[in-house]
């Protein structure tokens, strides 16, 4: 039922067993490959290229069990792009096995105010909150978004902090994989 309900999907959709070994993919899983660098699959195995990627994945697994979904944020070489991970654990037949969902982040050319327009109203966040998803989303890091926003780094985590617990989330990819439904630039 799970397979059938995810096949059709449009994101890429994932069943693996141990050691990362793909049991199940659908469709969209086939197409998302080529259009990203930082997953690929050999010997129906899925492999995660780079070592920080792989520290990142591994850091998610790690997390508390406690949590039903985990999320990763993976970076493609351009340093643009983003591979967006949220993985579940779950048991067939007393079997455990992780189910992934991936969607690739691609930089969004949406103004600020264009965010603001599409997140303000569902989240309350202010125009300084819309500026700073605006670079989030471009991929910039805290200290180059206080940089361009002519801000201190600890106001701009204030800041981030602040943009966590509207969004109540603790973490950039949780924050991405709760805006991009919003998002429809």
């Amino acid at each position: 039922a799970l397979c059938a309900w995810s096949q059709k999907s449009p994101d890429a959709r994932m069943i693996l067993a141990a050691k990362r070994e793909i049991v199940w993919a659908n469709d969209a899983a086939a197409l998302f490959f080529p259009t990203q660098d930082a997953l690929t699959v050999k010997d129906a195995k899925l492999c995660i290229v780079h070592n920080a990627n792989a520290q990142k994945f591994e850091k998610a697994m790690a997390e508390s069990p406690l949590f039903p979904a985990r999320f990763a944020c993976l970076d493609c070489e351009d340093g643009r792009r983003h591979v967006l991970m949220r993985v579940e654990n779950i048991v067939v037949d007393n079997i455990s096995y992780l189910a992934l969902m991936v969607r690739l982040a691609a930089p969004l050319d949406c103004s600020p105010a264009r965010l603001a327009t599409l997140l303000a109203p569902a989240f309350r966040l202010t125009e300084m909150e819309c500026r700073l998803v605006s670079c989030l989303f471009q991929g910039l890091t805290a200290e180059e978004t206080a940089r361009l926003m002519k801000v201190s780094i600890e106001t701009t985590r204030s800041h981030i902090r602040n943009l966590y617990g509207k969004l109540s989330v603790s973490s950039r990819e949780a924050m991405f994989a709760r805006l991009l439904p919003y998002v429809t630039c």
